[in-house]
């Protein structure tokens, strides 16, 4: 008997530490924090070092404009920098036309209404800017912040189902044993991009370089935990 009763308050103990597991989710709507423009340059010579020449002194000009501009949490980094030949094919034969100097640059900054300034500066100041493109993105710091708060909002999703599960079953719910934090698929840490790049000619730019801003849509994120509460007795 007294075997029996001892299993019988194991059993019991180990059904009780089981309590009751539920899923949390939340979804969180947001606006990207950030616009990243990028820019290509390019310089054509004869010669190679003259063609690298060009374009590193026209990319030391372009950069100068830019950092001039003063722009909220700026940033700038230097993309691509590259030499290659120029040739084009006469009768079936490779003919050299000299040499093509590349390079490229992409601008942080938080100021979307600065958009239009921004790409207007380069024409006036540089003449041989190939191709210009931005896309709106979400920063580090605000991802986490968004991620975090969305957690907080899960877990307590959890428990809201938990506390039904225990009415129905006529128990009383505990505090939590266990979070299990699981995100979907569509959650990206640190960073999230918006849509695709869009692109603008320098001309297009020009024209309305005052009244021109970034739109910034809005994205979504969810994230999901899995959490078991204890029972109380």
């Amino acid at each position: 008997m007294k075997y029996f009763c001892l299993v019988f308050f194991l059993l019991a103990q180990f059904c009780f530490a089981e309590g009751i597991s539920t899923s949390g989710e939340c979804t969180a709507t947001y606006q990207a924090d950030r616009m990243k423009v990028s820019l290509e340059i390019k310089s054509n010579d004869k010669d190679a070092a003259t063609a690298f020449k060009k374009v590193t002194e026209d990319y030391k000009k372009l950069s100068d404009v830019i950092k001039k501009l003063n722009l909220k949490d700026f940033d700038l980094k230097t993309t691509q920098a590259r030499l290659n030949e120029d040739y084009e094919w006469v009768n079936n034969k490779r003919v050299n036309k000299g040499f093509v100097g590349q390079a490229g640059l992409s601008i942080t900054t938080s100021e979307f209404q600065r958009l239009g300034e921004i790409m207007s500066s380069f024409k006036p100041q540089n003449s041989n800017v190939d191709s210009q493109s931005f896309h709106t993105f979400t920063s580090s710091a605000k991802s986490k912040e968004v991620y975090e708060s969305c957690l907080e909002k899960a877990v307590e999703n959890a428990r809201s189902k938990a506390e039904k599960l225990a009415r129905a079953a006529n128990v009383k719910l505990g505090s939590a044993l266990t979070v299990i934090e699981g995100s979907d698929s569509s959650v990206q840490i640190p960073t999230f991009s918006r849509g695709q790049a869009k692109s603008m000619s320098l001309e297009v730019a020009n024209v309305s370089a005052a009244d021109m801003s970034a739109e910034i849509g809005r994205d979504d994120m969810t994230v999901k935990v899995q959490v078991t509460f204890e029972i109380k007795r």
